[in-house]
C-alpha cells in the first residue's frame, strides 16, 4: 500500500504491484505512474497520468473470454460440419440418443469418465506386472516392448477421449439443442443443419463463458455429449434392438380428437 499526503512534487510513481496511491495535497510537479487504486484530492500542476491496473486487468479478462468464445465458436462449427460431411449417421445417432434418452447419455458421460480412468489404471498395472515378469525371466526386450505397448495404448485412448470431451462433446450438445428449438425433418438438408448447429454453438459458447457457473455448464455439456456418443454406440451394438438409431425418432402419436355424438 503507497499512500502520499502533502505531496508538492513527484516525478513517477510505480505501484505495479497493486498499491493504492493517494494524493490529498497540491502537486507543483506531474504524476505518472502505474497503481491498483489511485485518488487524488489536490491541485496537480503538471501531467496526471496514473494508470490504474484493475481496469486494464478487467479488460484484458473480457478480451480473453471474448477471443475463447469465437474461438470455441469456430471449433464446434468446423468439427460438426465435417461430422455431417464425413460422418452423419455418427452425429445423427449421438443427436438422437441425447434427445430420446438425456438421463441415459447423463449417465452414460459419467460412465465412460469412469471407464477412462480405469483403462488407465489397467493398462499401467498390466504393463508394469508383465514388465517386472519379463525382466525376471531374462527377456529384457519384451519387457522394453511391453512398456511401450503400455504407453502407446495410454497415449492413444487419451488423445481420442481429449478429442471426444474438447470437440465432439460440444457439437453433438449444441446440435441437440438447435433441435429443441427447430425439430429435425427426415432428409434433412445439410446446408439447414449446418445453420442449426452454428444457432446451437452460440448457446453452448454463452452459457459455458458464464462467470461462477461457466464451469459447471461446460461440465454438463461434457457428460451430456460424451453421454450420447457413448449411448449410442453401446445401443448400436445390441443385437437385440431394433431401432435405427441414425434415424429421426417419431412424433408420438397424436390422441384422436373426440367428435360429437349425433
Amino acid at each position: 500500500m503507497s499512500e502520499s499526503h502533502g505531496i508538492r512534487e513527484v516525478g513517477y510513481l510505480d505501484c505495479a504491484g497493486g498499491g493504492q496511491v493517494v494524493v490529498d495535497g497540491d502537486v507543483d510537479g506531474s504524476v505518472v505512474g502505474v497503481a491498483g487504486t489511485y485518488s487524488s484530492s489536490g491541485v496537480i500542476r503538471g501531467e496526471n497520468n496514473v494508470r490504474v491496473r484493475e481496469n486494464e486487468d478487467a479488460g484484458t479478462e473480457l478480451e480473453t473470454t471474448a477471443l475463447g468464445g469465437v474461438r470455441q465458436f469456430l471449433i464446434i462449427v468446423v468439427v460438426g460440419g465435417l461430422m455431417l460431411l464425413l460422418v452423419p449417421r455418427v452425429l445423427q445417432a449421438s443427436d438422437n440418443a441425447l434427445r430420446s434418452s438425456p438421463v441415459g447419455s447423463f449417465l452414460g458421460g459419467i460412465l465412460a469418465c469412469l471407464g477412462y480412468i480405469g483403462f488407465i489404471i489397467v493398462t499401467v498395472l498390466v504393463t508394469l506386472i508383465l514388465a517386472v515378469v519379463f525382466t525376471i525371466i531374462l527377456l529384457g526386450p519384451l519387457a522394453a516392448l511391453t512398456v511401450l505397448g503400455g504407453l502407446l495404448a495410454i497415449g492413444l485412448g487419451s488423445y481420442l477421449f481429449w478429442l471426444a470431451v474438447v470437440f465432439l462433446a460440444d457439437v453433438v450438445v449444441a446440435l441437440g439443442l438447435a433441435h429443441v428449438i427447430s425439430r429435425p425433418a427426415p432428409n434433412e438438408s445439410r446446408w439447414r443443419e449446418l445453420l442449426l448447429l452454428a444457432v446451437g454453438a452460440v448457446v453452448v459458447v454463452v452459457i459455458t463463458s458464464l462467470p461462477v457457473v461457466g464451469g459447471v455448464a461446460k461440465l454438463l455439456v461434457v457428460l451430456f455429449g460424451l453421454g450420447a456418443l457413448a449411448y449410442a454406440w453401446w445401443r448400436s451394438r445390441k443385437k437385440d434392438d431394433d431401432v435405427d438409431w441414425s434415424q429421426v425418432p417419431a412424433e408420438p402419436p397424436s390422441a384422436p380428437t373426440p367428435t360429437a355424438a349425433g
